[in-house]
């Protein structure tokens, strides 16, 4: 997972722990993973995707720069949620 927060800032009072990650990539798509657990006993509660795309400066679909690609494989594809 790479990352991994713990929030309380609610009403109720509980704490959720919300969880992302990089599933996958391509030239221009980032694929996002999140996880939300409500705590203490990591009840799942929420799981969601999402694509990110990189745009140019007419916001027409671009390739990831390298030098920013580089940055993202730091972080673990393929691990499971819990």
């Amino acid at each position: 997972m790479s990352t991994s927060h713990v929030h309380s800032g609610n009403q109720s009072g509980d704490k959720f722990v919300v969880k992302a990650r990089i599933s996958n990539s391509s030239g221009a798509h980032l694929y996002f993973e999140y996880f939300i657990f409500k705590m203490p006993n990591e009840e799942p509660i929420l799981e969601a995707k999402a694509t990110v795309v990189w745009l140019d400066k007419n916001y027409r679909p671009a390739r990831i720069h390298p030098e920013f690609r580089s940055k993202f494989v730091q972080f673990p594809r393929c691990e499971e949620p819990n």
